[in-house]
């Protein structure tokens, strides 16, 4: 599993460098953000293609989590929003005036 570090615990590996040696060959620089090593591997294709799906999946579950975080945010900003608007805290000025010509 090219994910794992060679160093570390972590399953956060992720290529830096890839290129293709021959038709079933690749070399891999590979790099963990936990511990900073970086390595080399030479692997099949088949390995490039798992990698390939991990990093799509991961990417995937990332940006899931980044609209879940954005959602909640914007829940909160229009709960604050509300409640001035029903205490009357908000007020003309608040929006700022044009800019003059």
């Amino acid at each position: 599993m090219l994910e794992r570090c060679r160093h570390c615990p972590s399953q956060l590996a992720h290529p830096l460098r890839w290129r293709r040696l021959a038709y079933d060959a690749w070399e891999i620089e590979l790099r963990c953000p936990d511990c900073r090593e970086t390595w080399q591997e030479r692997v099949p294709t088949e390995a490039v293609k798992r990698l390939d799906t991990v990093l799509k999946t991961a990417r995937a579950e990332l940006e899931r989590h980044l609209e879940e975080i954005e959602r909640i945010d914007l829940e909160e900003r229009i709960s604050g929003f509300v409640s001035a608007l029903g205490t009357d805290a908000i007020l003309p000025e608040d929006f700022g005036r044009p800019p003059v010509p």
